[in-house]
């Protein structure tokens, strides 16, 4: 190899010299600035989405309160925890697999196939207006299904 570049005019090492530079310069910018410059816009995106949906959120949560404090004076009935629960459940379509007191007057209930939209809307509603308070939560989603399973404590807000 030397002896080969030896035998090179200093013009021809010069046009190979610019090549080599011309090429660094290239696998340089595709491997190293390129990622950094294309990393910085995807945070920047991934930002702009979470402020996105941090708003979002923040507004739903102003709604939330809003609607809390326009039904302070929930419509509590005087039906049992149980048979609400067990009422309001089955308007919604959903099935519980066992009810079980708890401390504290609290009732605990179980479900084993749920669907994740109607049981978030079922636990909002009581809140809301059935003048509940949900104290607890386990649920997790099915492996063999788009379903949830798990429990929900409930309990009368008294505040």
């Amino acid at each position: 190899m030397k002896e080969w570049l030896s035998q090179l005019s200093p013009r021809e090492k010069m046009m190979i010299g610019i090549a080599g530079l011309l090429t660094l310069l290239v696998v340089g910018y595709q491997f190293v600035v390129n990622p950094i410059l294309g990393a910085r816009g995807a945070a920047l995106q991934s930002y702009e989405r979470q402020l996105s949906d941090n708003r979002v959120v923040l507004e739903g949560l102003t709604r939330l309160e809003e609607t809390g404090t326009r039904n302070d004076a929930a419509s509590v009935s005087s039906e049992s925890l149980e048979l609400l629960l067990s009422r309001t459940a089955n308007e919604k379509g959903l099935e519980i697999v066992r009810l079980q007191p708890t401390e504290g007057d609290g009732v605990l209930v179980w479900f084993e196939k749920a669907e994740p939209r109607i049981v978030t809307r079922w636990m909002t509603e009581l809140e809301t207006s059935a003048g509940l308070k949900i104290t607890a939560f386990d649920l997790r989603h099915r492996s063999d299904q788009a379903a949830l399973r798990g429990s929900v404590t409930f309990k009368r807000d008294v505040s």
